[in-house]
């Protein structure tokens, strides 16, 4: 039978303690690292977001501008419906006119209606001395 012979082991040189602690550290430091792979897909995801939101946010318009439209446009519906209403007054109040100015126009023609009458009435009442008084031809 042979013997086997244990060794003890010997002690580690400092140098070899200094390798097992760097493969350590790169063990630890490899455990909190992402892969490249990984790391360049993540990264393209992150860019394609970042553009899409600054095409959005180019497309839109501030919250301040907004409020500041949207108080125009309420502006402009108040500054409309009051116009529309003056507008709808007004009308009432030229219909009105319109309608006096045909009455008088109406009394107008009536009057001279009587008054082209008189003056038939005068031409003829003229008209009838002077066939009486002239010699016959």
């Amino acid at each position: 039978m042979t013997k086997k012979i244990e060794r003890k082991p010997k002690r580690e040189t400092p140098q070899v303690k200094g390798l097992k602690t760097r493969v350590k550290n790169l063990t630890l430091k490899l455990a909190d690292s992402v892969p490249k792979a990984e790391l360049e897909a993540m990264k393209g995801k992150l860019e394609a977001k970042v553009t899409e939101l600054e095409t959005k946010l180019a497309q839109s318009v501030s919250k301040i501008e907004a409020e500041t439209l949207e108080a125009k446009v309420k502006d402009f519906q108040s500054k409309l419906t009051e116009s529309i209403a003056n507008n709808e007054e007004t009308k009432a109040q030229l219909s009105s006119r319109i309608r006096e100015l045909e009455e008088q126009l109406s009394e107008s023609k009536a009057e001279l209606e009587v008054a082209r009458n008189k003056i038939k009435e005068i031409e003829s009442m003229t008209a009838k001395p002077s066939e009486e008084g002239e010699p016959p031809h």
